[in-house]
């Protein structure tokens, strides 16, 4: 009967090609489940095990279910209630004193599963059987079934291929070939979230390795560390305590004791997975267990999840498969992290109770790795806001007309290199409409361009120092949590503003200002220099001057702490000029700049791309007026639940018209609460 099983079982799905077909497409429609959680916490217990059960669905019945199937689910959903029920303490006090506990609660459940499941593979079977064609197997039930009738056409009447056994047969099949995988691969991402900076190895061998498509089984040769980690895995998790029983096939003698012919022995495989003469150290989750000095994966005869000897798991290649191509997966397209709010250390491992030691019921986040350009996204948002200013209402984002003004403004001022000079030939007014519209297309350049421009620098530099990033999420963290920030809290923030900053004075966006005009004769450094003479100020002369900055050439937010970290103003820190006729919307730009960046980080972590390592990410700036970085990619990476970036722009604005119309309604001595102000208030903020 086992020959038949191995035999049929691999001719249907666990030989190597075979069974790697069905894993992958079933990888496909796990990692759409995984995608519609956006990256908002959910509990991947019942999707997996969806997973793996369709696997040996397509292998017994031929084909897989939709996970939707409310047939499928209760089936699923039983068969791991079984073997956490088979776990329970009355149960196995039943398995000592049969006769007492016979009654317990556990018991008449598990009892009352096993038949429903039974009854629900009956009439699996029973539709396959009623469509069956022995030249054309579909699968193991029908290769069962065509072998019965094969039986019974001989005139065998008695014979191990009858229905009470193959339902039996299909029954372990699911109980083993389910459980098992799904729970460790529960472990592998729970133990990922728990320990990110393994997470980040493996994510970081599979980029350069494999790259973006989809991996293969040959390739875990060439992927030590990830294998290591997926072993390591199975040994620490160690979900098989004790394996299933076996049966002596002759006396024999272990350790001085005398063990005769037929006697059940359960091994213990948990005394060799944390053995500590085997370990280096066993209680703890590392993947060097499994490599050499040179980082090559090594063997290990104490690793033995899948117990041991001629009676192993029937179904342990397929189990290695199917590890290995999920876990690869999953790490390619995710990023596994504690639901906001939860630290790393407070991910809890003790297994619960069962047959199996499945993790603690928990709730990760799953968020994309996919890579995508900021560029327009934020051009857009900061367009906004000078929208609402200029004409009192904000565009969608999808409207043609505003993505064309927006890009045409970004393209003019990349096309541009030197300010332009326009003659608007006014002879009577100023308030005309060529000004209007030159100081609307001012507005646009000038309002947009910088602010967008910073923004982008100031992501790229949080991918390429982590480590500053960290350290500006942390204070975040500590100083404003979950809420959302507002510029008030700037104060409190001291190293976030540094960082911001830093940003303006690193990157250096406008390193030749828009040109002045002399007002007065003036002698500047020896030179003489005549009223009405245009003078283009070169702020990289201050912004880079090496008498000035500690490291005028490196990213160091030091620039602007004192010893004890507290926020220090430096006056050669000029990115919007200087003098009288400095930029007109500084105090708008700087707002924005804090409430967007720290928006961003209290959300986000931005990263490289799978594959580009952070010292990779290039810092020469694109030529144009105003310096922009090199087009370019990063990964958001969702901190917390999913917010929309419009409601920043929308308190921005609430925060900016208070202000303004405080004064206007000053100025004109009117309330604020002046129905006409209130009305203009309520449409730009819409």
């Amino acid at each position: 009967m086992r020959h038949f099983a191995l035999t049929n079982l691999r001719d249907f799905g666990m030989g190597i090609k075979a069974a790697e077909e069905k894993i992958i497409e079933e990888i496909y429609y796990l990692k759409e489940v995984f995608k519609r959680h956006e990256g908002k916490p959910f509990s991947a217990t019942q999707s997996i095990n969806c997973a793996v059960s369709n696997i040996i669905c397509s292998i017994v019945y031929g084909s897989r279910f939709d996970y939707r199937d409310a047939e499928f689910k209760r089936m699923v959903d039983r068969a791991n209630d079984n073997l956490r029920l088979s776990g329970s303490p009355s149960i196995q006090l039943y398995n000592l004193y049969p006769w007492i506990f016979q009654y317990a609660r556990n018991r008449m459940r598990l009892r009352k599963n096993v038949a429903q499941n039974r009854k629900q593979i009956k009439q699996l079977i029973g539709r396959l059987q009623e469509t069956l064609n022995v030249q054309k197997c579909r699968g193991f039930v029908d290769s069962f079934l065509a072998h019965k009738q094969e039986i019974e056409a001989l005139g065998t009447t008695e014979s191990f291929y009858n229905m009470e056994n193959l339902v039996s047969t299909v029954s372990d099949l699911f109980a083993a070939g389910t459980d098992a995988t799904a729970t460790t691969l529960r472990w592998a991402l729970l133990l990922m979230a728990k320990y990110p900076q393994i997470q980040d190895k493996v994510q970081a061998e599979l980029s350069r390795v494999v790259g973006n498509r989809q991996v293969k089984t040959e390739d875990k040769m060439n992927l030590p560390f990830t294998d290591a980690v997926i072993h390591e895995t199975q040994r620490f998790a160690n979900i098989l305590p004790i394996a299933i029983p076996h049966i002596t096939s002759a006396d024999v003698t272990f350790q001085g004791h005398l063990i005769r012919k037929g006697t059940p022995v359960f091994p213990l495989l948990k005394s060799v997975l944390w053995d500590e003469s085997e370990w280096e150290s066993p209680r703890t989750f590392n993947p060097a267990h499994f490599l050499d000095k040179d980082g090559k994966f090594v063997e290990r005869d104490a690793f033995m999840p899948f117990s041991a000897g001629q009676r192993a798991c029937p179904g342990e290649s397929l189990a290695r498969m199917a590890l290995f191509l999920f876990f690869t997966s999953f790490l390619q397209h995710f990023r596994f992290t504690p639901p906001p709010g939860v630290p790393e250390e407070e991910l809890d491992l003790t297994p619960a109770v069962g047959l199996i030691l499945n993790p603690t019921p928990h709730e990760l986040c799953a968020i994309s790795r996919k890579p995508f350009s900021a560029t327009q996204s934020i051009n857009y948002a900061v367009s906004n806001i000078i929208c609402s200013i200029v004409y009192g209402s904000r565009f969608d984002y999808s409207d043609a007309e505003f993505t064309c003004m927006v890009d045409r403004a970004n393209d003019n001022i990349r096309l541009s290199g030197s300010p332009s000079m326009q003659d608007l030939g006014i002879t009577e007014s100023f308030y005309n409409m060529e000004n209007l519209v030159s100081t609307v297309g001012s507005l646009f350049a000038a309002g947009t361009d910088t602010t967008a421009t910073t923004l982008r620098w100031a992501l790229l530099l949080m991918a390429k120092y982590p480590q500053i990033q960290d350290q500006v999420q942390a204070e975040l963290s500590r100083v404003v949590g979950n809420r959302q920030v507002k510029a008030q809290d700037k104060m409190n923030l001291p190293f976030t503003d540094a960082v911001i900053h830093e940003t303006q004075r690193f990157a250096n966006i406008l390193p030749i200002a828009i040109p002045h005009i002399t007002s007065t004769d003036v002698t500047f450094q020896g030179y003489f220099i005549r009223k009405g003479t245009p003078v283009f100020p070169l702020l990289t002369s201050v912004l880079s001057d090496e008498s000035e900055w500690e490291s005028p050439r490196t990213f160091n937010p030091a620039h602007f702490l004192d010893k004890d970290g507290k926020f220090v103003k430096r006056d050669a820190f000029m990115p919007f000029s200087a003098g009288r006729r400095a930029c007109p919307g500084e105090s708008l730009a700087r707002m924005e700049l804090f409430l967007f960046f720290t928006f961003f980080l209290q959300r986000f972590r931005f990263t490289p791309p799978p594959g580009v390592p952070e010292e990779e990410l290039d810092l020469t700036p694109a030529v144009g007026f105003s310096l922009t970085p090199t087009p370019h990619e990063l990964c958001a990476v969702s901190r917390r639940r999913a917010c929309l970036v419009e409601s920043l722009a929308r308190m921005e604005l609430f925060l900016f018209f208070t202000s303004l119309l405080q004064r206007f309604a000053s100025f004109r001595g009117r309330s604020l609460q002046d129905p006409d102000h209130c009305l203009c208030l309520a449409i730009c903020c819409s």
